[in-house]
């Protein structure tokens, strides 16, 4: 260690000056024994407190530095092996690959080479299940119009896309893809879940032939059902064929309308601004022929011929899955016969502002609607005491709503004193409908009221659903279950505006009543 000999500084006189070595005076002979005794004193000079101190930080330098390496080399190991498989042993069933489905054809796959001369057609998905339902029917009629093989993206269960322009849903659904992260579904339920596999269980795919049984579809129209949404997996596999690929980009859901040009429907009606002549459409030499959203029931301007061929296809778009067919025949079993269903959307969106309108159509609907012994569902009630004021036959715009009613007024009514003996099962979006107060009136009147936390008995065997990246599917069947159920009713009730409810009415309930169309409104 070198020392420092320059001169050092004093403060004399109110200012410092420079101040050097005084020279040694030699010592006093009596002084040299006072001298020898300090020699043998141990030494505290202020050159050995330094080589202290820097030997301190020269050992928490050494200290951090073996840290900051132990740190580096276990954050690359868990960076080298986070997409392993895990070995651990899951404590619920995991993932077998494929859902309890009923005999149905399997779709076709790609084949090794693809056929020469084949045309295609594919679109973008998007929104909740049953809008991707309406893209699905609307495409499987153009594909046939078009005379091309359609390419069915799977079905996305769980938290909806929403719809963007073309470009940007482009780019959305390559995101989703899950490639990488097989491991977030096996991860049991005492371990703490990873960063990336946060909103892993939010929303899974699984293919429409495990829900729906589209075998007699695909015997007249040729189509591929894909294992992955991301438009690019099946693109690489259509390049080495040449011919292109013809994009019909939209910027608005609303932008297209494709005419069959048979139609005499004018489209200047239509919510659609800008319509496609299937004729021009069709004369495309392009190898694949993408389109974006084909959300719409009025997407279509079809001529008498092309409009049976859409009935045709809506209804045999019905749900066929052994396993929710069991649990919905065993809730119906358990409802006492005969009852009404009842599809009540009311907590999102446009449902959610009018939610006191729907639920006052919802109870006239139902206080007016006759049994099939032809007697009223409500028996004897007096309807003119009761929470809402239904519409006079004579004058549909007379009624008014006292729903807002404080608890304590709703108890001393005279209505709720009536009751009735009918059955009513709800389907809603509520989160705790037995207990919600908006629903109320209707327990006091229908004390046979039913919700699908009344049947957890027969819905235990959907624990055991998985889908192919192992999440649980049993919260995204609840709706289709619900459904079922409602359709096993003797008469239905739906929402005004609800492409689900529209579903049940017009698909579902038919199929289950032996009726080609329903006819009831609701």
């Amino acid at each position: 260690m070198t020392v420092d000999s320059s001169p050092l500084l004093s403060l004399e006189g109110g200012g410092y000056r420079m101040r050097g070595p005084r020279p040694l005076e030699p010592a006093a002979p009596s002084d040299y024994g006072k001298l020898s005794k300090l020699r043998r004193r141990p030494t505290t000079s202020h050159n050995a407190g330094l080589d202290l101190v820097n030997q301190n930080i020269a050992l928490l330098l050494a200290f951090l530095a073996v840290c900051c390496i132990s740190c580096f080399a276990f954050a690359y190991h868990l960076y080298s092996s986070r997409w392993e498989d895990i070995s651990w042993t899951d404590p619920f069933p995991v993932a077998d690959g494929s859902l309890e489905v009923l005999a149905v054809e399997q779709g076709r796959s790609w084949p090794t080479v693809p056929q020469l001369g084949e045309r295609y057609l594919s679109y973008l998905p998007h929104s909740g299940l049953h809008n991707q339902r309406i893209a699905l029917e609307n495409a499987l009629i153009l594909a046939r119009l078009l005379n091309r093989t359609l390419l069915v993206p799977p079905l996305r269960l769980g938290r909806p896309i929403r719809y963007l322009p073309f470009e940007t849903l482009y780019g959305n659904l390559q995101l989703l893809v899950k490639d990488g992260l097989e491991h977030c579904g096996r991860i049991p339920l005492y371990l703490s879940t990873p960063l990336e596999c946060l909103d892993y269980a939010d929303s899974t795919t699984v293919a429409w032939k495990e829900l729906f049984d589209l075998s007699e579809i695909e015997e007249e129209q040729p189509m591929i059902q894909l294992d992955d949404i991301s438009p690019p997996e099946y693109f690489h596999l259509l390049s080495p064929m040449g011919g292109g690929v013809l994009q019909v980009k939209d910027d608005d859901p609303y932008q297209f309308l494709f005419d069959d040009n048979e139609s005499n429907v004018a489209g200047s009606a239509s919510k659609f601004y800008e319509a496609i002549p299937l004729d021009n459409l069709s004369k495309a030499p392009h190898n694949l022929v993408q389109l974006g959203s084909l959300f719409g029931t009025n997407r279509l301007l079809l001529g008498r011929e092309a409009a049976v061929l859409r009935s045709s296809i809506r209804q045999r778009m019905v749900v066929k899955h052994a396993m929710l067919d069991k649990a919905a025949d065993s809730i119906h079993s358990a409802i006492p016969s005969p009852y009404v269903g009842v599809h009540l959307r009311l907590g999102d969106g446009s449902f959610l502002e009018r939610r006191n309108q729907t639920i006052l159509e919802t109870w006239c609907s139902l206080t007016s609607r006759r049994g099939p012994d032809g007697q009223s569902l409500t028996g004897h009630l007096d309807t003119s005491v009761t929470p809402f004021n239904c519409p006079s036959p004579l004058n549909p715009r007379s009624h008014t709503s006292s729903y807002h009613l404080a608890q304590g007024e709703v108890n001393r009514q005279p209505w709720r004193r009536r009751r009735t003996t009918t059955a009513i099962f709800i389907s809603t979006d509520l989160k705790h409908p037995e207990a919600d107060p908006i629903l109320h009136p209707f327990r006091q009147i229908f004390p046979r009221l039913y919700f699908l936390s009344d049947f957890e008995s027969q819905m235990k065997p959907l624990n055991r659903l998985r889908s192919k990246d192992g999440i649980s599917l049993r919260p995204f069947l609840i709706p289709i279950l619900e459904a079922l159920v409602v359709a096993r009713g003797d008469s239905v009730v739906g929402t005004r505006g609800s492409t689900f409810s529209k579903y049940i009415r017009e698909t579902l309930w038919p199929q289950y009543h032996n009726h080609s169309h329903d006819t009831r409104k609701g």
